[in-house]
């Protein structure tokens, strides 16, 4: 998406935050970048905030709005370094991430008051009116309501996380009894040597907590090793010996590609997983051989 014209919205002191890193094209149409955001809600890893903007695009693709439009990824040119990955976000996108933040950081609770007032503004500009006091206090009021119910997720999940961690011991004694049948691993593996992402799954629930449907969407949207619309191996897979298209045919002719998991990209998931996945999603001590 071309930016090279787009600029810094002026805005005074007492303006947000948010209004500051607003960015306009030459058609007037406004957007922000993932880049800009990041330190505004709190963030200081880029890894961190992908993960939710990855939240806030499968929020976005189950409401049925245009994820791949919302959230465009790019790659941002730096002087004397590498392009690194950037995203260009409509506001409703950055309304999405907010509430898909992190709701114990204060930034997090800004952003999302910010945006649910700024996006039903958007909405009601049709209208020609402005918003009254009290209808901005009842978005205020929302914005809150939906900060805290957000906290109360995450505090959940906090005691859910004991619970695995808890698990994850008693999980301990049982891997001692079956580390001696890793080696019976290499049946998933056919005789050129892939297996199936499906397979892969379930070799993998003896290592971390992750399910088929979660592990499909890392290999399709966080590192791009499956086609958005299909089960095909993208050519970044394919060209790294990660994995390798197969065609199937039956009865009615050849089916579509199927992208199936090399040895070398089975250890890539395992490397991938462990620095993505947080410590009481790993099952300890790991079957031997695994």
């Amino acid at each position: 998406m071309p930016v090279a014209s787009a600029s810094l919205i002026q805005v005074d002191q007492s303006s947000s935050p948010f209004d500051a890193i607003r960015r306009t094209r030459p058609d007037g149409s406004e957007y922000w970048t993932g880049r800009d955001l990041m330190p505004l809600l709190g963030y200081d890893q880029w890894r961190r905030f992908e993960d939710s903007i990855e939240r806030a695009m499968l929020s976005a693709s189950n409401a049925g709005i245009d994820a791949e439009q919302a959230f465009c990824r790019r790659r941002q040119l730096r002087t004397g370094g590498a392009a690194r990955a950037d995203y260009v976000l409509t506001r409703h996108a950055c309304y999405l991430i907010a509430m898909n933040g992190d709701p114990r950081k204060t930034e997090v609770a800004a952003a999302q008051t910010y945006f649910a007032v700024r996006t039903h503004q958007a909405e009601t500009a049709i209208a020609r009116r402005e918003l009254t006091r009290l209808e901005l206090i009842d978005l205020a009021r929302e914005a809150e309501l939906d900060r805290i119910a957000a906290e109360q997720r995450a505090l959940t999940a906090e005691a859910t996380a004991a619970e695995l961690t808890a698990r994850n011991i008693e999980l301990g004694a049982e891997h001692i009894v079956l580390a001696p049948k890793a080696a019976a691993y290499d049946a998933w593996f056919d005789s050129n040597e892939t297996c199936s992402v499906r397979d892969a799954a379930r070799m993998l629930r003896n290592l971390f907590v992750i399910g088929e449907y979660e592990l499909r969407e890392k290999m399709r949207r966080r590192w791009r090793w499956v086609e958005v619309h299909s089960t095909a191996a993208t050519a970044y897979a394919v060209g790294r010996n990660y994995m390798v298209n197969h065609v199937h045919t039956n009865e009615f002719g050849p089916c579509p590609a199927s992208g199936r998991l090399t040895a070398k990209g089975f250890q890539r998931l395992k490397e991938k997983l462990t620095k993505d996945l947080p410590p009481e999603r790993h099952l300890i001590p790991p079957p031997a051989g695994i």
